[in-house]
This record gives structure tokens, C-alpha cells and sequence, in this order.
């Protein structure tokens, strides 16, 4: 039985017909999983590009008025034209992230800010919402980090094990806008 399966595989090996279509197809299926991966890369790294590009605008906005809240804080330079709401930012951040292919339905991404206390030990931490209350006050840092999740459509058909994958992307600031002017800790 065993010489039989030995000569059946020596007659094979021995018979070339067929080898470039073999070599044909297999370097095919190649060229079509790397562009595939490329495909998807493009799209990742658009995505990832849009994400930080909503971090540092995010982070900018909340440093430059302390924080955030669903209504003009007293005080704050310019009033109503200059502040951005909570639900304005909010609804902003949503309608970049989903022209960038994210979906709100899906909780494909999210917005979390801390603040710390000058010590550094933190003092609040919360998602970004529509009636959202983080405040700020001059001297204080605050970490932005928006969580989105993204897929390998094309290279995920061919390796199901990578489909998706969460990911973040953290940008500092450091408040800008005194609350009280009555009371100044100042500068330490």
C-alpha cells in the first residue's frame, strides 16, 4: 500500500503540466489580498486622521473656555457668539465622525474628558454628551480621548479574526478661563 501511495506522488511531482496555472493562480490570489490591504489601510488611515483632527479641535475648544457646559457660563468673553454649547460640540464631533463612516447607532466611537487638579490626581471624568457639564478653571489640565472603532472590510474577509478593532487617540490642554476672577488662586 505504501509503494502504491509513493509512486502516485512520484508520478505527480515528476509531471510538470499544470504549474504555471498553479503559480498563475496562487500569485493572483496575492496581488488581490495586497490590494486589499492597502484598500483598507487607506480608509484606516483617513479615518484615524479625521479622529485626531476632531481631538485637537476638541481639546483646543475646551481650553480656550474651561471646560464645557449646556449654557454660556457668567462672564465668558463674547457671550453666546463665542461659546461653544455642549450639544453644539457634541453634534459637530457626531456629524464629522459619521461623514468619516463611523455610525452614533453603532457606538462606534466615543468622547471621554478628564480633568486633574494641580496636583495632577484627577478631578472628574466623563463621556461627551448633548447636555454635558465639565468644568475647568484656569491652570487645569484636561485630557480629550475619543474611542472609535474601526473594520477591515476587504482584508477582514480574507483574516475574519481582524473584522474590528478599538482604538484611541488622546490630545492635553490646559484651561484657559478663569470662572471667578474674585477668587485667584494664581500660579504655582
Amino acid at each position: 500500500m505504501k509503494d502504491k501511495i509513493r509512486t502516485l506522488i512520484k508520478k505527480r511531482l515528476g509531471n510538470k503540466k499544470g504549474s504555471a496555472m498553479i503559480e498563475y493562480t496562487i500569485g493572483l490570489l496575492l496581488l488581490v489580498s495586497l490590494v486589499c490591504f492597502l484598500f483598507d489601510v487607506i480608509i484606516i488611515a483617513q479615518k484615524q486622521y479625521i479622529v485626531s483632527q476632531q481631538a485637537n479641535l476638541l481639546a483646543r475648544e475646551l481650553g480656550v473656555q474651561g471646560g464645557v457646559y449646556s449654557t454660556v457660563p457668567q462672564g465668558f468673553p463674547g457671550s453666546d457668539t463665542n461659546y461653544v454649547r455642549s450639544s453644539e460640540m457634541y453634534n459637530s464631533i457626531q456629524k464629522n465622525l459619521e461623514n468619516a463612516g463611523f455610525s452614533t447607532a453603532k457606538q462606534e466611537w466615543s468622547v471621554k474628558i478628564t480633568t486633574y487638579t494641580k496636583t495632577g490626581a484627577v478631578a472628574s471624568s466623563s463621556n461627551l454628551g448633548q447636555s454635558s457639564q465639565i468644568k475647568a478653571d484656569y491652570g487645569i489640565p484636561i485630557d480629550v480621548t475619543i474611542t472609535f472603532k474601526y473594520k477591515w472590510t476587504l482584508w477582514g474577509q480574507i483574516f475574519p479574526g481582524l473584522s474590528q478593532i478599538t482604538s484611541n487617540t488622546s490630545r492635553h490642554s490646559v484651561s484657559e478661563f478663569k470662572y471667578n476672577y474674585d477668587y485667584w488662586d494664581g500660579e504655582h
